[in-house]
């Protein structure tokens, strides 16, 4: 498979689950397009009729965060069981592409999800130690 894009900065190999396809997502480098407009290529090889496309950010950060984004939406919208080599889920559900929170609902609604997140964490800590015998007490 002909992996191409130009300055591509990241790749990540996918396998569909049951299945021997394979996707490739390439990651472009952010790149200034204008005063404050930053361009940030990606494409996901291997799905039929798969273009370059390209998001803007005001900075570097911005449009790599949100090509990120972009490739995990496109990655939902094909409904396949995609699995990275580094994931644990076993289910192949996990491309490896986290959901960004979105700041333009302001910094309040982030602060609430980033507590929602810590606090699920957490229990999902305790619970897996409590399964494996280990509390973390001493005594």
């Amino acid at each position: 498979m002909s992996v191409r894009l130009r300055d591509a900065i990241a790749t990540r190999v996918l396998s569909e689950a049951g299945s021997s396809t394979r996707y490739v997502v390439v990651l472009g480098k952010p790149r200034r397009k204008a005063d404050m407009e930053w361009e940030c290529r990606f494409m996901v090889h291997g799905l039929p009729g798969s273009e370059p496309e390209r998001v803007y950010g005001i900075d570097s950060f911005q449009a790599l965060m949100l090509a990120i984004e972009r490739i995990r939406l496109v990655l939902a919208s094909t409904r396949r069981r995609l699995q990275w080599e580094g994931s644990i889920d076993a289910s192949g559900s996990d491309a490896g592409f986290p959901r960004l929170v979105p700041s333009v609902f302001g910094p309040e609604f982030a602060k609430r999800v980033d507590r929602f997140i810590d606090r699920e964490a957490d229990r999902v800590i305790r619970a897996t130690r409590v399964a494996r015998g280990n509390t973390g007490k001493k005594g």
